[in-house]
């Protein structure tokens, strides 16, 4: 004959469980959601550029197409505004060809835009970490 574990043992288990698995996951999300490294309270719009005009974009790329005075800069973080959303991201590398600025090795911090027709303003932001973070 077999023995099974009592009911309480069996809850008690399962409550161990999911109390650990639990914990886990909220002491890492700090680590795997980028938008919780930086400090949104403490961002300074530096400069706006309207109207742009997204041509394409994707998880890593973007082609954007706008009058600018001079190369957007690696450095900083950027804003894609459409009045209703904004789209955050960061980029390794850019290269131009007269009115088109194609963006590389972008990090978006909270999503990417998904409708090409709006209208968007590209503003240029200064926002700090909250701090250091180290890689896994």
């Amino acid at each position: 004959m077999t023995k099974l574990p009592s009911n309480k043992s069996i809850f008690l288990s399962l409550f161990v469980l999911l109390l650990f698995y639990n914990l886990s996951f909220y002491s890492g999300v700090y680590h795997r959601l980028e938008q919780s490294r930086y400090s949104w309270e403490q961002m300074t719009v530096l400069d706006s550029i309207k109207p742009v005009k997204i041509l394409s974009a994707s998880q890593k790329n973007m082609d954007l197409m706008f009058a600018y005075k001079s190369l957007p800069s690696p450095e900083k973080t950027y804003i894609l505004d459409n009045h209703e959303q904004t789209y955050p991201f960061r980029f390794k590398y850019i290269t131009k060809h007269h009115d088109t600025l194609r963006f590389f090795g972008i990090r978006w911090i909270k999503g990417m835009p998904k409708d090409f027709t709006k209208k968007y303003i590209l503003q240029i932001v200064d926002l700090p970490l909250k701090q250091a973070y180290k890689e896994k």
